[in-house]
């Protein structure tokens, strides 16, 4: 049984590193899978139908996780409700992502490997879903965007990582996926170890001052907007760049491009961690949240309007820092509205769904405006729908 301080005390930076640690250890579970690992699976088992193998498997999955993560969240608000940490949950998805992942390896047929990765889809899910309604349960207000703005170097952390996963799965695959469940396993473990805090309630007047379902919708379309323009770009960027490049060979294109998402997602860390911290009032990192996604959008205007590489690693640099940061700063405004204790873990869920539909929307986007190959009228449409990011913000009213 876990009881609330009397007054709000300040984490230790080890406990909010910690946090920032285990989120990193949430992204690396599909990071590398989604992106490298089952992308050369299924090439071996399909080569002809590789596409529409892979797009079965990763709308399977996106499914499974929005599911996994709103029932995630419910049960963690049954233990959090009957006075126990939410540690528990997390620690039965990690269990859970080790045995799903040695599933993945030893899976044999496209069938097994669909059903596989859904199981470290949901198991991954047992983990976050707990871990970030945490964020709510036990880091003060003025300390939560500073908590949000370390979680960025999950990215560029699991990329590196990544890399060097696919380099050892080169040499023998059993060994590549064991050492990521270690990882894994061994970037989580810290929060575990930790002791849990919880807030004291809010008062009376502060829950009363709130609209829940106004600001989830209005927040749930903030977040939405810039994450499909995120999502279109992750998985079409080389095209984008192809089609800016003017005959740039192939193999210098992609790790041209590789560069540049990599020192974009690092640069993106300490202007997070910065806006976190000095942003300790609502106002203020809603107003920082704004300015972010307004600089995405003009990075995509960027995209659009230029005709060359240097150009459109500007606009994009500008565009993935600005991303990045806003969805930093947008988490921490998130939790501070969440309308009651008593269901963080399922509201989180449900806000979860800003993350994994725009992976639905996303390729159908792109079919519909880029199917020519040329980006100007996806970048036309995306440019318009990001701004409006920093207008739902404002209706939010957080």
């Amino acid at each position: 049984m876990i009881e609330a301080e009397a007054a709000p005390q300040p984490r230790k930076l080890g406990f909010l590193l910690a946090f920032a640690l285990a989120y990193a250890g949430g992204v690396l579970s599909y990071m590398p899978l989604l992106g490298f690992l089952l992308p050369e699976r299924i090439e071996a088992m399909a080569h002809q139908g590789r596409i529409e193998a892979l797009s079965t498997v990763l709308v399977a999955g996106a499914v499974v996780a929005s599911l996994s993560n709103i029932v995630a969240g419910w049960l963690s608000d049954r233990s959090f409700a009957a006075g126990r940490s939410r540690r528990g949950w997390i620690g039965i998805g990690l269990v859970a992502t080790a045995l799903a992942y040695g599933w993945v390896w030893r899976a044999h047929g496209a069938t097994e490997l669909l059903l596989a990765v859904c199981a470290v889809q949901a198991a991954i899910n047992v983990v976050l879903a707990p871990l970030l309604a945490m964020l709510a349960d036990e880091v003060p207000d003025a300390q939560k965007g500073l908590a949000s703005g370390l979680t960025t170097v999950a990215q560029p952390l699991s990329m590196g990582l990544s890399a060097a996963l696919v380099a050892l799965e080169q040499r023998s695959e059993a060994l590549a996926y064991l050492a990521l469940t270690l990882l894994i396993v061994g970037m989580v473990l810290p929060l575990l170890a930790t002791r849990a805090r919880l807030l004291p309630p809010a008062p009376e007047a502060d829950r009363a001052a709130r609209q829940p379902l106004q600001q989830q919708i209005w927040l749930w379309i903030a977040r939405f907007l810039p994450q499909t323009a995120m999502n279109v770009l992750s998985y079409y960027l080389i095209y984008y760049f192809e089609d800016v490049s003017h005959g740039m060979p192939a193999s210098a294109l992609v790790e041209q491009v590789s560069i540049l998402s990599a020192i974009a997602t690092t640069l993106a860390v300490p202007l997070a961690v910065w806006a976190g911290h000095w942003a300790r009032q609502q106002a203020r990192r809603r107003l920082l949240a704004q300015i972010s996604v307004l600089a995405s959008a003009a990075g995509l205007l960027v995209m659009r309007l230029t005709d060359g590489w240097q150009g459109a690693a500007l606009g994009y640099g500008l565009f993935a820092v600005g991303t990045h940061v806003f969805l930093a700063l947008h988490a921490a405004l998130l939790v501070q509205a969440l309308p009651s204790p008593r269901h963080r873990g399922r509201d989180m869920g449900l806000q979860n769904l800003a993350n994994t539909v725009p992976s639905l929307v996303g390729p159908a986007l792109a079919v519909s405006l880029a199917s020519g190959g040329h980006f100007g009228l996806l970048l036309s449409v995306l440019a318009p729908m990001v701004t409006l990011s920093a207008l739902s913000l404002g209706l939010a009213k957080v």
